[in-house]
């Protein structure tokens, strides 16, 4: 017999919460098993649910199938044999079989290798991924494993995405034991979607088939459009969803409510949607998601599941736990990035507000991680260190000042929240106030309000939050002024939520996000921390909304969400008994597909060389060719250093990624002056580089290949600043083509 392996865990509040989590949502398989074909939905970066259209590749397929089986447990018959039927799905190969017996207090294992091959063995060479109007040169190569000569026909067909140019049939005379092979031209229609590929052999009396599954994904990131808002009663405004997206790859929505939440659903879903595991970021992802709930009542396409979508939010910060953990260090504090062994000081400040926040709602906090990182705040409040910040004044003028770090007393007011106040510190900063920001003071002053000092806090607290804001300055607590108004008022409302200040400053904000063009992550998670929580205390509106389009009515009521036939339409929304809000969102892919080159402050460029270091000529790759693709990224003269700059490469479908990590070697020695990047994240179609740029040229390179011959257009090449949407540049556009090594020439 075979061995039956079980999974058991000790029941705890960990595997309670999955149980519970199991119930609720059937599309998560949580439990982790022993065999590939039971699926594990296990995050593996912070902030990556619902989509990653921003840096992967928005179409998704299951190309590669596993062959896996698991018998169970099998009974042997008197000679000590059992038997075990499988229906192996296509493939050809070499199939491990692993068995595993016992008797008694008696165990053996062994295992075989099995060869799986038909009569006739098709193998088709076809990219991972296509762009839109890519060509492809297909190459089908077939093997007679026989001992007679066959005569065989090939044929190819493919789904409605991709066209076959010239010939679908062509025939072959295979002798024994023999391989030879045919070539099919395709092409890709101009739209996103997968595609499916079938070759077809008939020989020998029987018929044999290759299916292949393609992307035909867009050369250019998806191009959001999105507008928010209120109406006042009485009052009506004209909402206009842009025309000039791709239909069968993009979609739109328009959501009226009553709560105010309902003009920041973008924001929400910029954090819920991002696919970068640094702390900050899945601290930035999770934080907001504890007070949000009633931002999901309103603004979930699946409105009807709001059971489901609270316990998907309910999941995602579990999960952020869980990864934050990961990232602890001998110290105590989290680690920027996944294996890294310097703890970044804010971050883990950060992460250890985030985890008492969630602990103080339910959420399951390791204790003893959460004891480590409140050691190492102590340890950084106590570090009495200053840094020299730029701030600008109402009316413009610039200064620099040296203060306390602001993790030092951010971590003061968490160390506070945690019981564990560090009052000796605390009482050295309220003599010296000069030595704080603005915001600093706001968080020291409710430090002292939640210990019941009220006299402190009344001291130390500005009468308003003006007269300095900070300039971005790219330091390690990601400040910016909206951040730091926002990180000061969820301080103020945790201590004294009668403050007279509270109001003002929330107007404040609300208003400095609608108009603002770019939020980072810090930004969006305090602000929509901040109305979350304020949404809960205000009292409930009879206010309701009328939609029509074109004179006629579309829908009314509290809540309304429209999602079909939305695109390049215009909707009137009226107001009445009070005051609605909106939000409406067109997303998808531009029709033309143009890559608009933009360079903001920050310039990137891409260069292709072959093995010796000269630049490729007239973009044509030979096939099989090695090709190094060499990334240079600069800033303006005037700019100094720019951290967490996120660069995504888009490949063209001809290439294949060999090394990622391209370091100077024997066999490529001209690479002399090559960057070392932060972070590097690979996929089939892309490469992400996370790095710093400065006044020097920084230099990335890594190492392709030309696979399949054909003609292919080059994605977009981009840098984004990941804390200020001011620095970018995007660069890309134009065609390669991949030949045969003999005809480079033509």
């Amino acid at each position: 017999g075979i061995l039956q392996i079980k999974n058991y865990e000790t029941p705890n509040a960990h595997t309670e919460f999955y149980a519970k989590r199991a119930l609720e949502v059937n599309s998560y398989n949580i439990y982790p098993r022993l065999f590939p074909e039971i699926a594990i939905s296990r995050s593996s970066t912070g902030g990556d649910g619902f989509e990653l259209a921003g840096r992967t590749n928005p179409v998704v397929n299951k190309r590669v199938k596993l062959v896996s089986f698991w018998s169970g447990t099998l009974q042997t018959n008197a000679a000590g044999e059992a038997f075990f039927t499988i229906d192996i799905p296509q493939f050809s190969g070499s199939l491990r079989i692993m068995a595993l017996a016992y008797k008694d207090g008696a165990f053996g294992h062994a295992q075989k290798n099995m060869i799986v091959a038909d009569p006739i063995v098709v193998s088709t060479g076809f990219p991972r991924f296509l762009a839109p109007q890519d060509r492809v040169t297909v190459p089908v190569t077939v093997f007679n494993t026989t001992k007679e000569n066959i005569s065989t026909q090939i044929s190819i067909t493919t789904t409605d995405a991709l066209n076959v140019k010239g010939k679908t049939n062509q025939e072959i005379e295979l002798k024994a034991g023999s391989e030879d092979d045919v070539k099919f031209e395709v092409e890709a229609k101009n739209l996103i979607d997968s595609a499916k590929v079938v070759i077809t052999v008939q020989g020998g009396g029987k018929t044999f088939t290759e299916e292949l599954f393609v992307n035909i994904r867009p050369i250019t990131g998806f191009v959001k459009h999105f507008g928010a808002g209120k109406v006042e009663a009485g009052k009506a405004i004209t909402v206009n969803f842009p025309d000039d997206l791709v239909p069968s790859a993009s979609k739109g929505r328009l959501v009226v409510s009553k709560s105010p939440l309902v003009q920041f659903a973008n924001n929400f879903e910029y954090l819920v949607q991002y696919p970068y595991g640094c702390v900050e970021q899945i601290t930035s992802s999770a934080f907001p998601q504890l007070y949000v709930q009633d931002l999901l009542k309103v603004v979930s396409p699946e409105k009807q599941n709001l059971d489901i979508l609270q316990s998907q939010a309910r999941f995602y910060v579990q999960e952020a736990i869980y990864k934050l953990q990961s990232l602890q260090t001998y110290s105590g504090g989290l680690s920027y990035w996944s294996g890294n062994s310097e703890a970044h000081s804010f971050g883990t400040v950060y992460a250890a507000h985030f985890m008492l926040e969630a602990q103080k709602l339910g959420y399951q906090v390791d204790a003893n991680l959460l004891d480590a990182m409140l050691g190492f705040l102590k340890n950084t409040s106590d570090n009495d260190v200053d840094y020299q910040y730029v701030f600008t004044d109402d009316k413009g003028k610039r200064w620099k000042k040296k203060v306390a770090r602001r993790e030092n007393i951010y971590a003061l007011y968490v160390l506070t929240l945690a019981n564990r106040e560090n009052l000796p510190v605390m009482n050295y900063y309220k003599e010296n106030l000069a030595q704080m920001s603005l915001d600093s003071k706001y968080l020291l002053a409710s430090a002292f309000q939640l210990l019941g000092d009220q006299a402190s806090a009344k001291t130390i607290l500005p009468a308003q939050f003006a007269g300095e804001r900070e300039d971005f300055g790219f330091n390690n607590s990601f400040s910016s002024p909206l951040r730091d108004e926002a990180l000061a008022l969820n301080a103020l409302i945790e201590a004294d939520e009668n403050n007279l200040q509270i109001p003002t400053m929330a107007r404040h904000l609300t208003d400095a996000v609608r108009s603002a063009s770019y939020l980072n992550t810090q930004e969006n998670a305090f602000i929509l921390l901040i109305l979350g929580k304020l949404a809960r205390k205000t009292a409930d509106s009879q206010a309701m909304a009328q939609v029509t389009r074109g004179g006629a009515p579309v829908a009314n009521g509290a809540d309304v969400m429209l999602m079909q036939d939305v695109l390049g339409k215009a909707f009137q929304i009226q107001a009445s008994n009070g005051s609605m809000y909106y939000f409406w969102q067109a997303q998808g892919l531009s029709a033309s597909g143009k890559v608009e080159n933009i360079d903001h402050k920050i310039k990137v460029r891409r260069a292709f060389y072959d093995k010796e270091g000269n630049v490729i000529k007239n973009n044509i790759f030979r096939q099989n060719d090695l090709v190094i693709v060499k990334i240079s990224i600069v800033t303006d003269n005037f700019i100094g250093e720019v951290p967490n700059i996120a660069i995504t490469d888009l490949l063209p479908a001809g290439l294949e990624i060999e090394n990622p990590r391209l370091t100077a070697s024997k066999e490529i020695p001209w690479i002399r002056n090559r960057a070392s990047a932060d972070y590097i994240d690979m996929r089939d179609d892309r490469i992400n580089i996370f790095t710093s740029a400065t006044k020097e040229v920084k230099n990335f390179y890594y190492l392709t290949r030309a696979v399949t011959i054909g003609a292919y257009n080059v994605g977009t090449l981009s840098a984004d600043a990941m804390y200020n949407g001011e620095f970018r540049s995007y660069y890309g556009g134009g065609l390669i083509h991949v030949v045969e090594r003999n005809e480079e020439s033509k």
